[in-house]
């Protein structure tokens, strides 16, 4: 299996460069046994918005339960960020979920730093979505950074990005966001 090792602090994360090279059946999964994660991709990256709700609930609860995440969602990591890059629809909904998944306020267990280095691995594509055309994915590109001020070049963009910021905080997921991360957020507007 041809795979990147990541670290974050103590934690070693392994992910594949490929979706072929995910044995998904090996990794620790959130809810179900081993369901089709090729296909649910695949669906997620549709036109059809009925599939991708369906394929939306079937990934989630196939990554994190209770806010407890796994080495799937580690996995999933850089292919939701391949969403963000060439879906057509719910592009946020993606960064959200990235954000959630690392954010130590909403998600917890044993895997959270490999889920968070997988993050942190992919921190300059992230970066990229800030000057994106659409509003509510730089702000969910703000939510995900700031899960990542660890790396100097995500509080750099942060700190360059305070519109970006103030939509994560103050946008259509208002509320959305903890009190810890929106104390986080608001570090970078002036």
């Amino acid at each position: 299996m041809n795979l990147r090792r990541y670290r974050r602090g103590e934690a070693t994360a392994t992910l594949p460069i490929v979706f072929e090279d995910v044995d998904w059946a090996e990794l620790a999964e959130a809810y179900y046994g081993d369901p089709d994660m090729q296909e649910l991709f695949a669906a997620l990256a549709s036109d059809d918005e009925n599939d991708i709700v369906v394929a939306e609930e079937e990934l989630a609860s196939s990554i994190m339960v209770c806010s407890e995440v796994f080495e799937s969602t580690a996995a999933a990591v850089p292919l939701l960020l391949d969403l963000v890059s060439t879906a057509r629809h719910r592009r946020a909904s993606w960064l959200w979920l990235v954000g959630m998944c690392t954010d130590p306020e909403a998600a917890f267990g044993e895997r959270l730093p490999m889920v968070q280095a997988a993050l942190t691995a992919h921190v300059d594509r992230v970066i990229g979505f800030l000057d994106d055309a659409d509003s509510d994915v730089a702000a969910a590109t703000a939510y995900a950074l700031v899960q990542c001020t660890d790396q100097p070049a995500a509080r750099r963009a942060l700190a360059e990005h305070p519109d970006q910021v103030l939509a994560a905080m103050k946008g259509p997921h208002e509320g959305f966001i903890d009190p810890v991360t929106d104390e986080r957020l608001a570090e970078f507007i002036s």
